[in-house]
This record gives C-alpha cells, sequence and structure tokens, in this order.
C-alpha cells in the first residue's frame, strides 16, 4: 500500500459567521503528489470555543477568533486557519448596498450659503458601492457590542446616533478586521453628494418632494426612524434626506470649492471639523435637507442626530 506522504486542505486560511458553516476538503498523496483515494482523513479543531468541525470537514463557527482546522491521515497532516467574524445580520451584504455608477455632475447649489459655491464640475471616475441606509443600532452592536445610541428605544432597525467622525473610525478599522476584504469607509463628500442627487439637479433628489423621502422636524414627532419607511432616491438609497446627518470623510473647508479638483475631490489635506451631511429628524429648516447642504463639526462631537453610512468594494473583488 503506498504510504501517505501529504495531506492537502482546500483552503489554507477562510473566514466563517458565527453560527454559519464552511465545507473545507482534505486530499491525502503519495511523495509524488499522486492523489491517494480510499484512506481515512481525520478532521480536528484547535479551538472548540471558536470553531468546530465534523467528520466529513464542515466548520462551524462558535465564537470570534482563529482556528486552525486540522485534516490528518496515516501520520500526516493538513491544516487550514479559519476566522470566526460576527454574523452582521442585515445590511452588511452585498444586496444592501446600490451600486453607483461612474459620472458626472455639478456640486454645490446657488441658493444655498457660501460654503456652497461655487458650482462646480465633478467627475466620480470610479464606481462604487453605498450602503442603502444608514447603519443601525443592530449593525453598530453587532460589530462594537454596545449601542452609544441616545434613542435605543427607537429600535434594532433605527440608525445608529450619538457617534463622532472618530467613533465611526474605530467602526470601521473594527469592521475590516471582522470582515476583510470589502473595504468598508465611508464615502466622500461628493461621493455622498453625487449619490443623494441620483442624477437630479434640484434641491432634493427622487420625487424632489423632502416628505417623501425623509424624516425632519415637521414629521418626526421629534424622534429618527427605522431606516427605509420613506420612498428612496432613483438609486435605490433611503433616508439621505433627513432620519439622521450623516458624516463623511472630508475635512470641512469654506473654500474648498474654489479649489476642489474636478475627479474625485478628496477633501482638504487637513482641517479643524469634519463633514455632516443630509439634515435630520430634528432639523426645522428644509434648506438643511437639500442635496448640497454641508455642515462641519469636530471629528470629537457626538451629536443625538448624527450617524453614517458606508462605502464597500463591489462583490468579488
Amino acid at each position: 500500500m503506498e504510504p501517505v506522504a501529504s495531506v492537502e486542505v482546500s483552503l489554507s486560511t477562510g473566514f466563517v459567521d458565527v453560527g454559519q458553516t464552511l465545507s473545507l476538503f482534505a486530499t491525502a498523496k503519495d511523495a509524488a503528489g499522486n492523489v491517494i483515494s480510499g484512506r481515512t482523513i481525520t478532521w480536528s479543531s484547535s479551538d472548540g470555543s471558536v470553531a468546530t468541525v465534523s467528520g466529513a470537514g464542515v466548520v462551524t463557527g462558535v465564537d470570534l477568533g482563529v482556528a486552525t482546522i486540522m485534516a490528518a491521515c496515516e501520520g500526516k497532516s493538513g491544516t487550514a486557519a479559519i476566522t470566526v467574524t460576527p454574523d452582521l445580520g442585515n445590511g452588511f451584504g452585498p444586496e444592501e448596498f446600490a451600486p453607483i455608477s461612474a459620472g458626472t455632475f455639478q456640486m454645490g447649489a446657488t441658493n444655498g450659503d457660501p460654503h456652497e459655491q461655487p458650482v462646480h464640475t465633478v467627475n466620480i471616475t470610479q464606481s462604487f458601492y453605498l450602503q442603502k441606509t444608514e447603519v443601525t443600532q443592530e449593525q453598530w452592536r453587532a460589530v462594537m457590542g454596545n449601542d452609544p445610541s441616545t434613542f435605543k428605544f427607537c429600535g434594532d432597525t433605527c440608525p445608529v446616533e450619538h457617534v463622532n467622525w472618530t467613533d465611526i473610525q474605530d467602526f470601521l478599522t473594527t469592521l475590516n478586521l471582522q470582515d476583510p476584504g470589502k473595504d468598508y469607509r465611508l464615502p466622500t463628500e461628493a461621493e455622498w453628494e453625487y449619490a443623494a442627487r441620483a442624477g437630479t439637479t434640484g434641491d432634493y433628489g427622487g420625487t424632489g418632494v423632502v416628505d417623501d423621502m425623509g424624516w425632519h422636524g415637521d414629521n418626526s414627532g421629534s424622534t429618527p426612524h427605522p431606516v427605509a419607511e420613506k420612498q428612496p432616491n432613483a438609486w435605490g438609497l433611503y433616508d439621505m434626506h433627513g432620519n439622521v446627518w450623516e458624516w463623511v470623510q472630508d475635512w470641512y473647508s469654506e473654500t474648498y470649492y474654489a479649489v476642489s479638483p474636478a475627479d474625485d475631490p478628496p477633501g482638504p489635506a487637513t482641517g479643524i471639523n469634519r463633514v455632516l451631511r443630509g439634515g435630520g429628524w430634528e432639523s426645522l429648516w428644509m434648506g438643511t435637507l437639500r442635496s448640497a447642504n454641508r455642515a462641519g463639526y469636530l471629528p470629537s462631537e457626538r451629536l443625538y442626530d448624527s450617524g453614517f453610512r458606508l462605502v464597500r468594494n463591489p462583490p468579488g473583488l
């Protein structure tokens, strides 16, 4: 009988969510690298509190962490390092992100504040995927293990709020470690306005009627609301006007539009404040909900009407 010289596992590294399964396969080979059939493979896990494995090589995620899954046969073995990631729930699967195609639009407005001028041409040269809704309290809790929201009673599907820009960076770092390869981030200010307009040129995207699309000071009852209760815009994005203000990536500058590059403007290199967009449930002046409206706050400032939404890589990258 040809002796087993090595065992190869189908993956050297892999990822599985808590409570989900991942199937591994193992192959016994001889010294020449030929597959040997009919041999018994024994599976084991280095840490059953993180991941278990069945006799057929089916791995089940138990808790966050990394476990080494071993396939052994006649004194030889192969391994796979399996990272168990959180079950992130509704909102982080590719179906919960809207594909935003590259394109050109006019950024800014002549009927707003001076820092919205000059109106200028912006070219979004790369397509991106933008979360259809604001990040919810449930999603934040799944990643960070806590809920900083002031309006916890609003429920799991309400937007997380009372988070500052720096808190969000911690969230992104944690999420990208837990769910690698997606490169989750905040949208740039230009990406946000491009997506909010969704091909429109007026004050509001979608129907153009702000009550159809957003919660604000006149219709919210002085509280945020579950995401996606109002109509989406033409690109399938909910609550771009109202519910909670949304942090974006950029530093804020009153004069940036005068010097902004046309292609994929990244915002100022430095600053004191970061940009918030979209208005919120407490906004009484409808002008704050306009697609072009912008505000700047300290990145350390936690507001009970501010949250965010995510950008991620397109599926398959």
